[in-house]
């Protein structure tokens, strides 16, 4: 299961693992960055994952490909 929220300037989306193994992952989505968060535990803390947006980007492509080496190149937006 999953949640989309939409806020003034971040998309937050909510992982939940179904056989409640591991912990809800947060994801939020900003213009130019994103974060990957996780509650530890062990910690009692979040590890959090700073990528750029298209870091994140990439993620999502890699998901729906095959092996092998990538490049995705930008198109101009003029």
């Amino acid at each position: 299961m999953f949640t989309v929220e939409f806020d003034n300037d971040c998309t937050e989306i909510v992982v939940m693992d179904d056989t409640a193994e591991f912990e809800d992952v947060l994801i939020s989505l900003f213009n130019d960055y994103c974060y990957i968060e996780q509650h530890c535990n062990e910690t009692n803390s979040y590890q959090r994952i700073m990528l750029t947006a298209e870091m994140y980007y990439k993620i999502m492509m890699a998901w729906k490909s095959t092996s092998g080496a990538y490049l995705i190149e930008r198109e101009n937006s003029t």
